[in-house]
């Protein structure tokens, strides 16, 4: 898998967390896919993204039933990047309550199966 194509599965270890980009429009800066929450079902999520080529950056945002994301990943050697997302969780009824963490490519070859196949933490859910 290319680290510079955006369409992926990433996770956020040890936050519990894990998120696909299962489709992306570069024309209208839109993606879908999927997010779940440690021990949670998993949610169909849409949102936006921005190439900021003069600041070396890529901007996503997407929001779950609970929170609003917030994701930048860096460019490497001036071209976008995705192997690392800096992440910032905001919580809809208090924006008070946020956590920064980071979200990592997941490099394994599961590809898009992991939501069904892939027992991440140990616990048997999904």
């Amino acid at each position: 898998m290319s680290n510079s194509s955006m369409k992926a599965v990433y996770f956020s270890y040890p936050s519990g967390f894990l998120f696909s980009v299962d489709t992306m429009n570069e024309n209208s800066g839109r993606f879908s896919g999927q997010f779940q929450k440690r021990n949670n079902n998993v949610e169909l999520v849409s949102g936006g993204f921005n190439f900021y080529n003069s600041q070396n950056r890529t901007d996503l945002v997407f929001s779950s039933n609970t929170d609003d994301w917030s994701l930048t990943a860096p460019y490497s050697n001036g071209a976008p990047f995705f192997e690392s997302w800096s992440v910032r969780r905001t919580s809809k009824s208090n924006a008070a309550d946020f956590t920064d963490m980071e979200f990592n490519m997941d490099l394994s070859g599961q590809g898009g199966s992991w939501f069904g196949s892939t027992d991440w933490w140990g616990t048997g859910k999904f």
